[in-house]
């Protein structure tokens, strides 16, 4: 069974009805998609030179769909696909955790923190699973914010970025 397998179905925010999870196939991927995740602020901490075309995006999100250590989560508000969440490198006991919301008009609301907390929430549903990783550029002042803000601690900074880990499943009041 895939990693994607385990994750089907739609997962709202919670108390947001208008705000969902879902794990994204190639049917997700379209012009907007495209435009947003090729904008020079969102690619420059994607880790990617230059504009990827549509069958870039297609190799991407199809090559998660059947992998057994990465999901992609498109993040999706009022029925929009604003942004991805990206589940990877996962060896039963830890996983990498990556997101782009590349819908510049949500930015600064605090959707990457209620994003990053709803997919902590769902991907401790694997029993194995003990940490949480992800990393962050330093110059992303937003990540670095809203990976604090839902319940992730410094695991190791250097000069160009940060390590966060997560080391157990978070709730609301560990926010407060």
């Amino acid at each position: 069974m895939s990693l994607a397998e385990k994750f089907d179905g739609e997962y709202c925010l919670d108390n947001y009805i208008n705000a969902c999870l879902r794990v994204l196939t190639c049917a997700d991927i379209s012009e907007a998609y495209q435009f947003g995740i090729n904008d020079p602020d969102v690619r420059k901490y994607l880790g990617h030179e230059g504009a990827l075309t549509v069958l870039d995006l297609h190799k991407f999100v199809s090559g998660h769909e059947n992998s057994d250590d990465q999901v992609l989560f498109g993040f999706y508000l009022d029925n929009i696909h604003r942004g991805n969440v990206r589940i990877h490198n996962f060896d039963r006991k830890s996983a990498w955790l990556g997101i782009a919301l590349f819908d510049k008009t949500i930015w600064g609301q605090g959707w990457a923190t209620k994003v990053l907390f709803s997919i902590t929430q769902i991907i401790w549903r694997i029993p194995s699973l003990e940490e949480i990783f992800a990393g962050v550029d330093i110059e992303n002042v937003g990540s670095f914010r809203a990976f604090k803000k839902a319940g992730f601690s410094v695991y190791d900074l250097s000069g160009e970025g940060a390590i966060f880990v997560c080391n157990r499943p978070i709730t609301h009041s560990d926010l407060l």
